[in-house]
């Protein structure tokens, strides 16, 4: 082979490669330019991570025999839900103020919890969670709640204190909390949350009217009087 077809030949094979590689850049560029552009994956995003609603576009949850439900129950005019975290400071001061009011109206208004650990922020807030869930498998649910909103911090000694003054059985509860399965459920009930818009605790339904952080005594009253006499 004379050295005017090699170098036609190296040119050709050059040429290839080359058209080559631009038609594979073109086609991954197209591809990438129409699904960053198109409408599907902003749907998709919107799904994954949807955006924060406000109180007036949140809706309250549909009530299921699974909840944690205290002072009412099935044959109770209203609902008062809270979502809410142990952890959280706002909730802490929400717990004597809810359970002032509610106990008050004598079954009447029914309150129901939420767990919606913000754990971004509050590192033991899951683990709460759970020892509540898994003193309730004891009878010990609201006790626990009360005990874990009370606390000034929660930790591995604070857990042991609150387990020994409800005489829970500590078998039982350790074997409870090691449960993967109990903190995958409560993660679960967060994921769902969060795709319901919802993203602060706490988050507290008066019936259909959404509240976002505490509120005064006064206006939780007044809110539940005006869901009772609408």
């Amino acid at each position: 082979m004379n050295r005017q077809r090699i170098i036609l030949l190296i040119v050709i094979v050059l040429l290839f490669f080359g058209m080559s590689g631009y038609m594979i850049w073109h086609i991954t560029t197209q591809a990438h330019d129409t699904f960053t552009s198109g409408a599907p994956p902003q749907a998709i995003a919107n799904v994954i991570l949807p955006k924060q609603l406000p109180p007036s576009q949140l809706h309250p949850p549909a009530l299921l025999t699974t909840d944690n439900v205290r002072y009412g129950g099935p044959t109770s005019t209203m609902s008062v839900i809270e979502y809410g975290d142990y952890q959280c400071d706002a909730c802490k001061t929400m717990a004597p103020i809810l359970n002032r009011v509610i106990a008050t109206y004598h079954g009447d208004v029914r309150f129901v919890w939420h767990d919606f650990p913000i754990t971004t922020n509050h590192p033991q807030a899951l683990n709460a969670a759970i020892f509540a869930y898994c003193a309730g498998k004891q009878g010990k649910y609201w006790e626990a709640h009360d005990e874990l909103l009370a606390a000034p911090k929660l930790n591995k000694l604070t857990y042991t204190s609150i387990a020994e003054n409800l005489q829970l059985n500590i078998g039982q509860l350790s074997g409870c909390r090691a449960d993967p399965s109990i903190s995958a459920g409560i993660t679960h009930e967060i994921n769902q949350a969060r795709g319901d818009g919802f993203s602060r605790a706490p988050t507290i339904f008066v019936g259909t009217e959404a509240f976002i952080g505490a509120i005064t005594e006064k206006k939780l009253r007044s809110a539940i009087n005006a869901f009772l006499e609408s």
